[in-house]
């Protein structure tokens, strides 16, 4: 079974192969992954392959790993305060979006971890 579970789409544009992303093909790249005691890892790169971001979760301890978005338009990975009824959000790294995007109505997809 192949360490990324998952191939997103790429923003390539145009041509019969826009969408793909082959396993190095570089663009900017994210990934969260999660080791075996369960600790979230997350990587990201200005110019990564799909193998290359495998490898580098792998590296960090990951035992399932998953690309996240390529464009960097769109890539952001936040932590929230403890309190549930005023989340107060705080961006990894200086990420393009607002650190509240996820608090506000989008159509943009996202996935998100909580703590059981």
């Amino acid at each position: 079974m192949p360490f990324l579970k998952r191939f997103p789409t790429s923003s390539r544009a145009g041509g019969a192969d826009a969408g793909t992303t082959t396993l190095f093909d570089v663009a900017p790249g994210t990934g969260v992954g999660m080791t075996a005691t369960g600790d979230i890892v997350y990587v990201s790169g200005a110019g990564l392959s799909v193998y290359t971001l495998a490898e580098l979760l792998r590296s960090a301890g990951a035992l399932e790993g998953m690309e996240l978005d390529i464009n960097p338009t769109w890539v952001s990975f936040m932590t929230y305060s403890a309190n549930a009824a005023n989340p107060v959000p705080t961006k990894l790294w200086g990420f393009q979006q607002p650190a509240n995007r996820y608090l506000l109505p989008s159509d943009r997809d996202f996935v998100s971890v909580y703590v059981r």
